[in-house]
């Protein structure tokens, strides 16, 4: 567990994030107007490889955002769903966390 607040539970290898596990992520800071500051968290559930998000794994945001899918180093790469806080949906193909190759995109209003 960290200071903020955010914690993993799972498997390790070699000291770092390995195998199956659970990864919270509190109060990351993500900019701030002149009244407020902007905070987010997120909850990764699914594989690790060396510390890093890879395999299959579930992404689910305090936005509202969820991903489904696979990993690699950390970012969406290969097959998965992405549900955005307004209702648009991708499924599909993803390359280096961007959308890429065949995929469905659908925006909130149906098109």
């Amino acid at each position: 567990m960290w200071i903020n607040g955010s914690s993993y539970s799972g498997q390790f290898q070699n000291g770092k994030k390995h195998g199956k596990g659970k990864w919270m992520v509190k109060d990351t800071f993500v900019g701030h107007t002149e009244d407020q500051s902007k905070k987010r968290s997120s909850v990764y559930t699914g594989e690790f490889e060396d510390d890093f998000k890879s395999g299959f794994g579930t992404m689910i945001w305090s936005t509202g955002g969820r991903y489904d899918g696979q990993f690699s180093e950390n970012k969406r790469h290969g097959q998965g769903k992405m549900i955005w806080c307004d209702g648009t949906i991708y499924e599909g193909g993803w390359r280096i966390g961007l959308k890429d190759g065949l995929g469905k995109l659908t925006t909130r209003y149906g098109s």
